[in-house]
């Protein structure tokens, strides 16, 4: 998601207000739970697209590790 004027602390509790909504879906899939995982990166005045999304794949991956 890009959530343009968004603070850091804004993203994270969107994050995980997400995470546990999707955590806590029931689809009817009792076999196969579902894992989400998010990452947040802000955009920095000087970054390049590709900057910014790496730094938002690391989050995700670091949370994941969580």
């Amino acid at each position: 998601m890009i959530l343009p004027h968004a603070s850091l602390a804004d993203a994270e509790l969107l994050g995980g207000v997400l995470v546990a909504q999707i955590r806590a879906a029931h689809l009817g899939l009792p076999e196969r739970p579902i894992s989400v995982s998010a990452g947040v990166a802000l955009l920095r005045g000087d970054d390049t697209s590709t900057e910014v999304l790496a730094r938002a794949d690391s989050a995700m991956y670091a949370a994941k590790t969580r």
